[in-house]
């Protein structure tokens, strides 16, 4: 279930800026626990272009059905009961939560389908 006042919607280029600016929060946030390069004023930046190419956007679960993993850092613990509400009240709970190491890091997998009639 979403929060109350949260909308997901869907987007094109138009809103590159507010992606963009979105990525580099997004960036800043896991620099914490992982390396990312920064610009010589310490900004994040991540490049959009791969999104907006060939007509594709970014996917959304209702849009693309099929089996889907959604991993989430287990040491960003915002993330984590954000995610397992999304997805429980997405797939009606009807998911698997697993969690794993890689490369030292424990990370939480949400494994679901997505189904159209959903």
């Amino acid at each position: 279930m979403l929060r109350k006042g949260f909308e997901v919607v869907h987007t094109d280029k138009s809103s590159d800026t507010v992606l963009r600016n979105l990525f580099e929060f997004y960036l800043h946030d896991l620099a914490e626990w992982f390396k990312f390069d920064q610009l010589p004023e310490g900004r994040y930046t991540q490049s959009t272009e791969r999104y907006w190419q060939d007509g594709h956007d970014v996917h959304v679960w209702r849009l693309h059905p099929g089996p889907w993993l959604v991993r989430v850092y287990a040491a960003n613990e915002p993330a984590l009961p954000f995610w397992r509400a999304t997805v429980s009240g997405f797939t009606e709970d009807e998911y698997v939560e697993a969690t794993r190491r890689k490369d030292g890091k424990l990370w939480s997998y949400f494994n679901f389908e997505s189904r159209q009639d959903r």
